[in-house]
Protein backbone atom coordinates (compact mmCIF):
# COMPACT_ATOMS: atom_id res chain seq x y z
CA UNK A 1 0.00 0.00 0.00
CA UNK A 2 3.00 2.30 0.87
CA UNK A 3 4.60 2.02 -2.73
CA UNK A 4 0.37 2.59 -3.94
CA UNK A 5 0.13 5.32 -2.56
CA UNK A 6 3.56 6.78 -3.91
CA UNK A 7 5.45 6.95 -0.43
CA UNK A 8 9.34 5.94 -0.27
CA UNK A 9 8.82 4.85 3.60
CA UNK A 10 9.39 1.15 4.05
CA UNK A 11 6.63 -0.52 6.35
CA UNK A 12 8.77 -0.86 9.72
CA UNK A 13 8.94 3.02 9.33
CA UNK A 14 4.86 3.96 8.49
CA UNK A 15 4.32 1.60 11.33
CA UNK A 16 7.25 2.95 14.15
CA UNK A 17 6.00 6.47 12.86
CA UNK A 18 1.65 4.84 13.36
CA UNK A 19 3.06 4.31 16.77
CA UNK A 20 4.79 6.83 18.25
CA UNK A 21 1.38 8.80 16.55
CA UNK A 22 -0.61 6.70 19.14
CA UNK A 23 1.54 7.05 21.83
CA UNK A 24 1.59 10.50 21.63
CA UNK A 25 -2.19 10.33 21.56
CA UNK A 26 -2.44 8.53 24.43
CA UNK A 27 0.04 10.60 26.65
CA UNK A 28 -2.19 13.64 25.73
CA UNK A 29 -5.44 11.67 27.19
CA UNK A 30 -3.59 10.48 30.26
CA UNK A 31 -2.53 14.50 31.01
CA UNK A 32 -6.76 15.65 30.04
CA UNK A 33 -7.69 12.74 32.18
CA UNK A 34 -5.74 13.78 34.99
CA UNK A 35 -6.53 17.11 34.45
CA UNK A 36 -10.20 17.08 34.17
CA UNK A 37 -10.67 14.03 36.41
CA UNK A 38 -13.84 12.65 34.38
CA UNK A 39 -15.41 8.99 35.72
CA UNK A 40 -13.68 6.16 35.52
CA UNK A 41 -15.59 4.56 32.55
CA UNK A 42 -14.63 7.72 30.39
CA UNK A 43 -11.48 7.59 31.13
CA UNK A 44 -10.75 4.21 30.69
CA UNK A 45 -12.67 4.50 27.11
CA UNK A 46 -10.25 7.48 26.31
CA UNK A 47 -6.96 5.78 27.55
CA UNK A 48 -7.72 3.04 24.92
CA UNK A 49 -9.88 4.47 22.51
CA UNK A 50 -7.62 7.70 21.78
CA UNK A 51 -4.49 5.78 20.73
CA UNK A 52 -6.78 3.44 18.67
CA UNK A 53 -8.38 5.95 16.97
CA UNK A 54 -4.79 7.65 15.96
CA UNK A 55 -3.64 4.72 14.59
CA UNK A 56 -6.66 3.68 12.56
CA UNK A 57 -6.21 7.61 11.53
CA UNK A 58 -3.04 6.78 10.10
CA UNK A 59 -4.49 3.91 8.52
CA UNK A 60 -6.94 5.92 6.43
CA UNK A 61 -4.70 8.51 5.36
CA UNK A 62 -2.86 6.34 3.69
CA UNK A 63 -5.47 4.31 2.33
CA UNK A 64 -6.85 7.98 0.86
CA UNK A 65 -3.64 8.04 -0.40
CA UNK A 66 -3.73 5.09 -2.42
CA UNK A 67 -7.02 5.86 -3.90
CA UNK A 68 -5.96 9.53 -4.76
CA UNK A 69 -2.80 8.58 -6.57
CA UNK A 70 -4.47 5.77 -7.79
CA UNK A 71 -7.46 8.31 -9.49
CA UNK A 72 -4.84 10.24 -10.74
CA UNK A 73 -3.21 7.69 -12.61
CA UNK A 74 -7.10 6.94 -13.95
CA UNK A 75 -7.09 10.44 -15.33
CA UNK A 76 -3.60 10.41 -16.69
CA UNK A 77 -3.74 7.41 -18.62
CA UNK A 78 -5.67 7.55 -21.74
CA UNK A 79 -3.64 10.61 -22.54
CA UNK A 80 -0.25 9.03 -21.63
CA UNK A 81 -1.73 5.74 -23.73
CA UNK A 82 -1.98 7.93 -26.69
CA UNK A 83 1.10 9.68 -26.67
CA UNK A 84 2.90 5.69 -26.59
CA UNK A 85 0.81 4.63 -29.49
CA UNK A 86 2.42 7.91 -31.55
CA UNK A 87 5.58 7.72 -30.11
CA UNK A 88 5.56 3.84 -31.12
CA UNK A 89 3.72 4.48 -34.44
CA UNK A 90 6.44 6.72 -35.67
CA UNK A 91 9.22 4.32 -35.30
CA UNK A 92 10.62 4.77 -31.78
CA UNK A 93 11.13 1.41 -29.25
CA UNK A 94 9.23 1.08 -26.54
CA UNK A 95 12.14 1.37 -23.82
CA UNK A 96 12.75 4.75 -25.58
CA UNK A 97 9.30 5.86 -25.35
CA UNK A 98 8.95 5.31 -22.22
CA UNK A 99 12.09 6.99 -21.15
CA UNK A 100 10.60 10.36 -23.12
CA UNK A 101 7.26 10.24 -21.45
CA UNK A 102 8.90 9.48 -17.76
CA UNK A 103 12.00 12.44 -18.74
CA UNK A 104 9.56 14.88 -20.02
CA UNK A 105 6.18 14.51 -18.26
CA UNK A 106 5.08 15.52 -14.55
CA UNK A 107 2.66 13.44 -13.34
CA UNK A 108 1.89 10.41 -11.58
CA UNK A 109 2.37 7.93 -14.32
CA UNK A 110 5.21 9.62 -15.71
CA UNK A 111 7.19 9.44 -12.54
CA UNK A 112 5.63 5.71 -12.58
CA UNK A 113 7.40 5.33 -15.71
CA UNK A 114 10.57 6.38 -14.47
CA UNK A 115 10.44 4.01 -11.64
CA UNK A 116 10.14 1.42 -14.57
CA UNK A 117 13.40 2.71 -16.80
CA UNK A 118 14.96 2.77 -13.38
CA UNK A 119 14.60 -1.19 -13.05
CA UNK A 120 14.83 -1.92 -16.61
CA UNK A 121 18.39 -0.51 -16.04
CA UNK A 122 18.91 -2.33 -12.81
CA UNK A 123 18.34 -5.72 -14.93
CA UNK A 124 14.72 -5.91 -15.46
CA UNK A 125 12.73 -6.85 -18.58
CA UNK A 126 10.73 -3.98 -19.92
CA UNK A 127 7.41 -6.53 -19.28
CA UNK A 128 8.76 -7.46 -16.06
CA UNK A 129 8.92 -3.71 -15.21
CA UNK A 130 5.70 -2.50 -16.19
CA UNK A 131 3.76 -6.02 -14.35
CA UNK A 132 5.40 -4.37 -11.42
CA UNK A 133 3.53 -0.84 -12.19
CA UNK A 134 0.51 -2.55 -12.68
CA UNK A 135 1.10 -4.59 -9.29
CA UNK A 136 2.26 -1.29 -7.70
CA UNK A 137 -1.00 0.95 -9.15
CA UNK A 138 -3.58 -1.47 -8.13
CA UNK A 139 -5.52 0.35 -11.52
CA UNK A 140 -7.00 -1.82 -14.49
CA UNK A 141 -6.46 1.08 -16.46
CA UNK A 142 -2.73 0.03 -15.84
CA UNK A 143 -3.84 -3.46 -15.91
CA UNK A 144 -5.19 -3.41 -19.20
CA UNK A 145 -2.45 -1.09 -20.76
CA UNK A 146 0.63 -3.36 -19.99
CA UNK A 147 -1.25 -6.42 -21.34
CA UNK A 148 -0.92 -4.48 -24.23
CA UNK A 149 2.75 -3.58 -23.51
CA UNK A 150 3.38 -6.86 -22.72
CA UNK A 151 2.94 -7.85 -26.15
CA UNK A 152 5.50 -5.38 -27.79
CA UNK A 153 7.73 -7.87 -29.14
CA UNK A 154 4.91 -9.80 -30.99
CA UNK A 155 2.57 -7.13 -32.30
CA UNK A 156 3.21 -5.55 -35.47
CA UNK A 157 0.56 -2.52 -34.79
CA UNK A 158 1.21 -1.64 -31.18
CA UNK A 159 0.40 1.58 -32.12
CA UNK A 160 -3.20 0.92 -33.48
CA UNK A 161 -3.98 -1.63 -30.47
CA UNK A 162 -2.80 1.17 -28.29
CA UNK A 163 -4.75 4.05 -29.65
CA UNK A 164 -7.67 1.68 -29.31
CA UNK A 165 -7.19 0.95 -25.40
CA UNK A 166 -6.62 4.28 -25.23
CA UNK A 167 -10.07 5.04 -26.06
CA UNK A 168 -11.36 1.96 -24.25
CA UNK A 169 -9.33 3.56 -21.08
CA UNK A 170 -11.20 6.96 -21.72
CA UNK A 171 -14.49 5.46 -21.95
CA UNK A 172 -14.19 3.59 -18.77
CA UNK A 173 -12.89 6.51 -16.91
CA UNK A 174 -16.15 8.72 -18.50
CA UNK A 175 -18.77 5.79 -16.88
CA UNK A 176 -17.01 6.06 -13.87
CA UNK A 177 -17.55 9.98 -14.15
CA UNK A 178 -21.17 9.74 -15.57
CA UNK A 179 -21.54 6.88 -12.03
CA UNK A 180 -20.32 9.49 -9.53
CA UNK A 181 -22.73 11.84 -11.09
Amino acid sequence: RLAAAGRAQSPSEFRLAQFSHALIAFGVASVAILALRPNAAFALMALVGTPILVALMEEQRLESAVEQRREQTEAELPVIAEQIAVLLASGMSLGATLDRIASRGSGVVASELGVVQRQVRHGSSETEALRSWAQRSRSEGVDRLVAVLAMHREAADLGGMLATESRSIRAAAHRRLVESI
